[in-house]
């Protein structure tokens, strides 16, 4: 079983930044980049394209429910047709900066609200399939999830992923915070 280990990049946000990009894009596989909507900007999006690119690191989309001043981590209800083009939308955003660095698209990997939605609706996990038609690349989520069952019954790559700075439930489930706390790198390890 291969390993990669992903990390979600690219959140600043004009002259602000969030997260240490160039400390971390050395140690990681596969960058998930912010499209717009709950960070990042253009300049943010191709200077994190760029340092991807410098590091060999495969970049791929983290898209978002319209929820910049909540950082993507409110639900929102959408019509999964508005849904799709709000996805096809950021990752075709991100693809253009890829295009401009002579670097593929890698994988979608929805973010925050999104992502734990999708895991549990099959309507939502299908509108991310619908935008992903457009890209033909893989798909991330949790196994055993509606990520699973609808992207793989869909036809695409399915990569399940897990984290070591979130907690999950008595069921196995994600929790997906507003905040997230800093977690000590021996209980991630551990």
């Amino acid at each position: 079983m291969a390993l990669a280990i992903n990390c979600d990049m690219g959140e600043g946000f004009g002259l602000y930044r969030c997260g240490d990009d160039a400390g971390i894009m050395p140690f990681i596989t596969l960058a998930n980049v912010a499209c717009g909507f709950h960070a990042s900007d253009p300049t943010v999006m191709h200077k994190t394209v760029r340092l991807a690119k410098q590091h060999g690191v495969g970049v791929g989309a983290h898209p978002s429910l319209p929820d910049l001043q909540g950082f993507g981590r409110r639900e929102m209800r959408m019509d999964p047709r508005e849904l799709t083009d709000c996805l096809i939308y950021q990752v075709g955003a991100l693809k253009a900066f890829l295009d401009a660095e002579g670097m593929a698209l890698n994988h979608i990997k929805p973010h925050g609200a999104l992502y734990g939605m999708a895991a549990r609706s099959e309507d939502i996990a299908n509108a991310i399939c619908d935008a992903a038609d457009v890209f033909k690349v893989p798909l991330l989520g949790m196994a055993r999830t509606k990520h699973e069952e609808v992207y793989t019954k869909r036809g695409f790559k399915f990569i399940p992923e897990f984290y070591v700075d979130l907690d999950y439930d008595k069921d196995g489930k994600l929790i997906i915070t507003r905040e997230h706390v800093a977690w000590d790198p021996d209980v991630a390890v551990k």
